[in-house]
């Protein structure tokens, strides 16, 4: 692994070649391997450790030897190593995460899950054994859909490190430590030379030899991982701490990552100025800027992050920058997140070992939504692969240029995908705007393969496989889901695209009073209880001192409604909501009768001295048959009353004769004689100030002529 990647993977800033800490004087093998050890010289350092294992078990330099391997990215001798390493009762739980990541870029998923689990038991807090489980687990999601990606070795690859591909004019721009030029300093990490950037023309689909670039872009000193404006007017890169031939040390004595600004001049570039939050004290490196230049990300093992390296923002501020934002845990983990960079459409690609990935580093994608970034996806294979895949540049997502280890060295390749780029997008039928965090379900040849969620402008994106039939569905929250049929069959093309309208769900709301049936008052304390037909969900409420009650309604459901009340009867109504589309607000209101309650029946009439029912006075009373059917339970005093226009004893006798043909009326009906009892009350009961001795009206004295009924019970 080159000097710069590896940087970027812990970013120490490392010494260079001409760091004086390096003891020359002759001392024990153990000693002089912890001193190149301790230099960040770890391929001259494995010499010395085996030479000290060769006399005899030594479990410092088996531990460090262990290391070297994995720092210089061999991950079978690591593996090896860590192997006796872990079986040590010295050994640390970190000691056990760099197993289970070398079993992992071995390909050996099942012995890797196993000592994740370990980590995870000793360090249950840290997120990387469950990730590198889960990680384990998910292997088959991530080669799922290797067939629709073709990758490339690049043709310009050497023998050596290449990396940090970025596109510029009409060709390449990379970082590179191939053996030239002759005057680079070497670097004792990987005893090749430091990087310098070149760059590679493309024509068509052939690419020109590699050249040194032009104008200041390179010192004898490590540089790479460049990004520019839009109009190729400035440039951000990644240098060691060194300008104008002076090294500048941290307070621990290494050498860190700084980002460095140039202008264009002519054909070649500016003398560099530093980015302003550059440190001598930690390091701050591999910059990208978004499209319209606006927005400035990097990687940095500043104090106060999640992990070792973590993503950082900056906005631009007139002609500088804002304070560095960190991206947050959504994207950020404990263990490394590195080269990042912002394609055109606003996409986050960067490379990850803390999140799950297939081994080493993997390459992640994540969305910016209302200023959310969405959990990051594994790009999968063969984008990724057991080794560190890194470095990803793209214009468009669909195809694009990326570094990874996995024959050996770093080397760069392209990417394309196979498929069909389907370009989707939600909208509201009626305004025609584009519906932000919509969920778009794929179903493909009948089975659903993922879930999508349009952008701020309501797209969303996918890779389609030839012959196939797709489905999706769309759906939010306030609207009606819709779906769409696409089909690839026979289709040459390399674009496809589906629209998706959405309609706004229709709102209800259902309000209504509940009020006494004889007093035609508010009743207070009452329970309204709202039964939905569609899923048999009950929702309750009890009504105060107003009497009123509100529910929300689902589209194209039924309702029964329900008011209940000790001592009360209860009152049943239905209300629907089906084949209703536009929002409104139902009402239903509830009279209820309670114990006590003394209810008036209108216009009951006898002939005079007579206690008959006459026709009209059946129709009346067919309304208390109604209530009493209503009511089954309810049982009734029906009372009878008269004026006080004759005796006494007359009136009550024939109260009482005419209250009892009320009852026998309602017996005819059907109504069980047990649930009534009849009462004459004469003129006992009136209801104004006509009593005997007192001149009053005919309509005065008709007043109290009357039949009521009271209610006993329920």
């Amino acid at each position: 692994m080159t000097y710069f990647k590896k940087l970027l993977i812990a970013l120490l800033l490392l010494l260079g070649a001409n760091s004086p800490q390096f003891a020359q004087t002759a001392g024990s093998d153990l000693k002089t391997a912890n001193q190149l050890y301790d230099r960040y010289a770890y391929t001259p350092a494995i010499d010395y450790y085996k030479k000290v294992l060769a006399r005899g078990d030594n479990w410092e330099a088996k531990s460090k030897l262990a290391d070297c391997y994995r720092k210089i990215n061999d991950p079978l001798n690591a593996e090896f190593y860590y192997a006796q390493v872990i079986l040590n009762p010295q050994a640390t739980p970190e000691q056990k995460l760099y197993y289970a990541q070398m079993l992992q870029q071995n390909g050996k998923y099942p012995e890797a899950k196993q000592w994740y689990a370990e980590f995870s038991r000793l360090q249950p807090n840290d997120k990387r054994g469950a990730n590198g489980i889960k990680a384990c687990d998910q292997i088959a999601t991530y080669i799922k859909d290797s067939a629709l990606i073709r990758v490339k070795y690049m043709p310009f690859n050497s023998e050596n490190s290449d990396i940090t591909p970025s596109y510029f004019q009409d060709g390449v721009v990379f970082a590179s430590d191939r053996k030239i030029p002759a005057t680079k300093n070497t670097y004792e990490w990987t005893g090749a030379p430091f990087l310098s950037f070149y760059f590679v023309k493309k024509t068509g689909d052939e690419y020109g030899a590699p050249a040194i670039w032009f104008g200041k872009a390179n010192n004898k000193y490590h540089e790479a991982g460049a990004t520019y404006t839009k109009g190729l007017d400035e440039m951000y890169f990644t240098r060691v701490n060194i300008n104008n031939g002076k090294t500048h040390y941290s307070s621990d004595k290494t050498i860190k990552l700084k980002i460095y600004h140039r202008t264009r001049q002519g054909e070649g570039w500016s003398d560099v100025n530093e980015f302003p939050y550059n440190s001598n004290e930690f390091s701050t490196g591999h910059p990208t800027l978004s499209l319209d230049g606006q927005y400035l990300y990097f990687a940095s093992d500043r104090p106060g992050g999640y992990g070792g390296v973590d993503i950082y923002m900056c906005k631009r501020e007139g002609d500088s920058w804002s304070l560095p934002q960190n991206l947050g845990p959504s994207i950020n983990t404990e263990g490394n997140e590195m080269f990042p960079f912002i394609s055109k459409d606003n996409k986050l690609y960067f490379a990850s070992n803390g999140h799950s990935g297939m081994g080493g580093l993997d390459i992640f994608v994540s969305t910016n939504q209302n200023g959310q970034w969405s959990t990051p996806k594994n790009m999968g294979a063969p984008i990724n692969s057991s080794r560190d895949d890194f470095s990803l540049t793209t214009d468009n997502g669909a195809e694009g240029y990326f570094a990874s280890n996995r024959r050996g060295s770093d080397d760069i390749y392209s990417y394309n995908k196979t498929c069909i780029q389907l370009n989707g997008l939600v909208y509201d039928e009626k305004t025609g705007d584009p519906i932000d965090m919509a969920s778009v379900k794929v179903i493909d040849l009948g089975t659903q393969k993922e879930v999508k969620t349009t952008d701020a402008n309501g797209k969303f994106n996918l890779c389609l496989s030839a012959e196939h039939d797709y489905e999706f569905i769309a759906m939010k929250d306030g609207y009606i889901e819709n779906k769409a049929r696409l089909s690839t069959v026979g289709f040459t093309g390399d674009q496809m695209e589906v629209k998706i309208p959405l309609g706004k769900e229709a709102v209800f709301d259902l309000k209504g009073k509940v009020y006494n049936e004889s007093t035609k008052l508010p009743m207070a304390g009452v329970k309204v209880r709202l039964l939905n037909l569609c899923d048999n969900k009950t929702t309750e409420i009890i009504t105060g001192e107003d009497g009123k009650y509100s529910f929300k309604l689902q589209a194209e459901c039924k309702y029964k409604v329900t008011a209940e009340k000790e001592g009360c009867g209860a009152n049943t109504q239905e209300k629907s909501t089906i084949g209703l589309k536009t929002s409104q607000t139902l009402y239903l209101d509830f009279g209820m009768l309670c114990t006590g309650d003394i209810v008036k029946i209108d216009n009951i009439y006898y002939d005079l001295d007579k206690a008959n029912i006459r026709p009209d006075a059946a129709r009346e009373l067919d309304k208390t048959i109604a209530i009493m059917n209503q009511y089954p339970t309810m049982k009734i005093e029906l009372r009878s009353h008269t004026d006080c226009r004759a005796p006494d004893e007359y009136n009550l006798s024939l109260s009482q004769r005419r209250a009892q043909s009320a009852v026998n009326y309602l017996i005819s009906k059907g109504v069980a004689k047990e649930r009534m009892k009849a009462t004459g009350y004469g003129e006992t009961l009136p209801v104004n100030r006509c009593v005997d001795g007192v001149q009053c009206t005919d309509a005065e004295h008709q007043a109290n002529r009357r039949t009521e009924f009271k209610i006993l019970s329920f």
